[in-house]
């Protein structure tokens, strides 16, 4: 061992060095750096790579954003006030096989519906937010962005959250990103762009 590298060191460095160069899989290292990928970018992430991603040049590569994800939503008709609430009976959302029929007690407001809604949606396992819009306007957006996701929603008396009463509706779809990577077309999978 070099001097003032201890002996017990010295042998943990070569067994380790040892471990580095047998690790492989299909004839590459899986330790020694051959197979790692290092993103670094401003707002940006690199995911991973395949076995055939190349390294990329010290500036990185250009990345051009098209189009912004966005989350599905409904929108209710009319600007939420206690009139509206107490005119309504029940609101419905579901998502898959999760669901919510939201009863309207007696002497509900604005706030204890938002509330109210809201913890039996987190209750019943939808991944979803529930608030106003800056007109007043009900609005429910799915928590993950992308056209993928989708629920669907009903206010049954009054355009609370269905622009027709007592008609489910689905939401509006969400948008993936789209855009380029180095110059070539990517596909989006909700915030996700893959090239």
């Amino acid at each position: 061992p070099p001097d003032g590298l201890g002996e017990t060191v010295w042998t943990r460095l070569t067994q380790i060095d040892e471990i580095v160069r047998q690790c492989r899989f299909h004839g590459r290292g899986l330790l020694d750096g051959q197979s790692g990928v290092v993103g670094i970018g401003v707002g940006l992430d690199v995911i991973r790579g395949g076995p055939n991603t190349r390294s990329s040049p010290a500036e990185g590569y250009p990345v051009a954003i098209d189009v912004l994800p966005s989350r599905a939503y409904l929108l209710g008709g009319v600007a939420l006030d206690e009139d509206w609430v107490r005119a309504e009976e029940e609101l419905f959302l579901a998502e898959g096989e999760h669901f919510v029929r939201y009863r309207i007690g007696p002497g509900e407001t604005v706030s204890s519906l938002l509330n109210g809604l809201r913890e039996q949606a987190r209750a019943a396992g939808l991944d979803v937010q529930i608030g106003l819009t800056a007109q007043r306007r009900l609005v429910v957006r799915h928590n993950q962005y992308g056209s993928q996701h989708k629920f669907k929603g009903c206010s049954f008396r009054t355009p609370l959250l269905s622009k027709r009463p007592g008609k489910v509706e689905w939401s509006r779809r969400g948008q993936d990103i789209q855009g380029t990577l180095a110059g070539e077309p990517a596909f989006g999978i909700g915030r996700l762009l893959v090239g």
